[in-house]
């Protein structure tokens, strides 16, 4: 698993690699976001680009990084969902909470 943040004009994205199937990956996901959030970076895309799976604890991961950012009066995006991974926030209707956009840079200046 591999995390990398960096805020582009105000937004901070969270690069994601790896499955997200419970364990320390999860939380290393939404510690990045509860950062971000104590940084007062508020709009936040998550890239899942290279994640080719994720179970009930990455669903509950994402649920979780949607509420910090709603409790602080902040936005969450998703980007580059594998067809996988849709398939099941879509089931879930987990996909519902936030924005979905096919690329980091779409899903920033959105955010705007």
């Amino acid at each position: 698993m591999a995390i990398k943040t960096r805020v582009m004009d105000d937004v901070g994205v969270v690069k994601v690699k790896g499955n997200l199937i419970g364990g320390d990956e999860t939380t290393e996901v939404h510690e990045a976001v509860k950062r971000l959030v104590a940084e007062d970076i508020k709009k936040i895309v998550i890239d899942l680009h290279r994640v080719k799976w994720m179970n009930s604890h990455g669903i509950g991961m994402l649920m979780g990084c949607y509420s910090t950012t709603q409790n602080a009066q902040g936005k969450l995006a998703v980007s580059r969902i594998s067809d996988k991974v849709k398939d099941l926030l879509t089931l879930t209707q987990v996909i519902k909470l936030f924005e979905v956009y096919e690329g980091v840079h779409q899903a920033v200046k959105a955010m705007l």
